[in-house]
Order: structure tokens, then sequence, then C-alpha cells
């Protein structure tokens, strides 16, 4: 029979005594593993306190990073194209139950038939590595897995050429300004960047009769462990008349390129050209 593990009591205060056995339970798995525990996961007294005793009374000496296959003991699942009708029925219910007896939920928005979210689970959920306490419930989605990176890069798009038609482009957004990145390209700061944009958007009183048109999206990305990362670009072109502050009008025509830096869950604007303001324009007409 296993021992059963016993952990100290420091104080009669709860708040201070799950402090203190935190800070005793982690330089143990310190000192008998050299393992290290990052901000990443649960940071609440409790939920930290579970997650340590759990690593403790099941000797991982591992860097808290698990595959969900590993979490319900590498179960064998057998690939749906060699399952008949009834044995698939059998196999899908056993799925479920294991999930269930783990509370490991998956949610489906879209509508899947059974086989295809028997796959998702069994070749994709399975291989996932998570540093989720084994111990809580937890809850995946399979549309974080199937995200439509085309259509965040369309909405992105979308939102930032409404607020350069609308005079809104500002120093404090994330256009170019938190995280600037110049595609293939050098010998341009952030701040010569701004410099450029500074030096023209301001002049802008008023941009009227605007357009574009998306002509080509790219991504680049990949999930690495519990986010995705990589990079995305749009372009097309565009039209509209301004007005700038000394009275002249022009109809301006040309292009746009939007580059795009996949941050943790969202796509956040790393640089940009815009026909009239930092690119030069393939038409540019006074108007009266």
């Amino acid at each position: 029979m296993r021992k059963k593990e016993k952990f100290p009591k420091f104080s009669d205060d709860y708040d201070e005594n799950i402090e203190m056995q935190n800070n005793f339970l982690l330089m143990k798995i310190m000192l008998e593993s050299n393992a290290k525990i990052s901000s990443s996961h649960p940071q609440t007294p409790e939920m930290r306190n579970s997650f340590l005793k759990f690593v403790i009374k099941n000797k991982l000496h591992l860097s808290f990073s698990n595959k969900i296959a590993d979490l319900l003991g590498n179960p064998d699942f057998a690939d749906e194209k060699d399952l008949d009708k009834e044995t698939f029925k059998q196999e899908y219910k056993r799925l479920k139950e294991l999930l269930c007896s783990h509370s490991i939920k998956v949610e489906f928005s879209r509508k899947l038939n059974s086989r295809l979210k028997y796959n998702f689970i069994t070749k994709e959920l399975f291989e996932y590595e998570t540093d989720q306490n084994p111990e809580l419930p937890m809850k995946f989605s399979y549309e974080f897995f199937h995200r439509d990176f085309e259509t965040e890069v369309r909405e992105g798009a979308d939102f930032f050429m409404a607020d350069f038609f609308e005079n809104e482009l500002q120093h404090q957004r994330d256009y170019g300004i938190d995280i600037f990145k110049r595609p293939n390209q050098s010998g341009i700061t952030k701040g010569v960047f701004m410099k450029q944009i500074d030096a023209v958007y301001p002049l802008f009183y008023r941009i009227s009769d605007s357009s574009f048109e998306i002509e080509k999206i790219e991504t680049n990305t990949k999930l690495v462990k519990s986010n995705f990362e990589g990079t995305a670009y749009c372009e097309g072109n565009l039209a509209y008349s301004v007005r700038y502050t000394d009275g002249e009008n022009r109809r301006i025509t040309g292009r746009f390129k939007i580059h795009f830096f996949l941050q943790y869950i969202g796509f956040l604007i790393s640089y940009y050209e815009i026909a009239g303001l930092n690119l030069p324009a393939e038409s540019s007409v006074i108007i009266k």
C-alpha cells in the first residue's frame, strides 16, 4: 500500500499557512529535481498548492508540461478509418467517458460529425502539451486549434483602414508602435518610421470617398505549446479623397500593405505602407 504523503502545517492562519506551505513545497521540488516552475502556472495560492502537492505525490520530476495523452495514461485508440459503424460507436463512447473521468471538456462551435471529433481528439488534442494543473478541470476548444487566420487578418485590416480613413491613427494604438518590424528591409527604426507618418498624417484635415480592396492575404503561423506564433500580411488597392489643412483637395489612388505579428492569441499590426501616406501614390490629382 502506498504511503500517504504528509505536508507540514506552518501556521493556524489559513492564508499565512498556505503561502508558507507553497514556499516549502516549491523548495522541495527544486531541490529534489532541479525543476523550475514558471509564472505561467496557476498563481492563486490554492491552485498553486494543489499543483505542487500533485507533483510531489506523483513524483513528477519534469518540466510541468505534459501531453494530454500522458495525463490520460496514454490510452490506445484505433484510427477511425479502421472501425466499422458499431465498433466506432463503442470507441467514441469510451473516449468521451475517459475525458469525463479526467474532467476534460472539449467544445465544438462548428458542426462536426462524430468521426471528425474523434480524429481531432485522438490525433491532435492527445499530442497537445499543456502546463495546466492536472488536478483541475480543463476545457479545450476545437476552434482554438483550427483558427481562421485569414479572417482574423481581414478583420484586423478592416479596423486599421477604418481608423486611417477616420483620421484616428494614434501613437497609443498598436500600429507600428509597440511591435515594429519592417519586413525584408533594414535601415529604418521605429522612430524614423513614426517621423515619416507624423510628417504627413497630421496634414490630413479630412478624408472622404474612401474605399479599399484586399487582393492577397498570406499567413505563416504555428502552434507552440499553448500559444500560436507567426506573421501575416495583406495587400491591395485603395482610393480616397483628402483635404489638407491648407485647403488643398486631392484624389489619391494606389497600393497598401499591412504586416502583422501574431502575439499570444491575436494579430497586432507591425508595419504598414499606405499610398499617399508613406508610399508613393499611383495617382494624386488635385480636385476642386
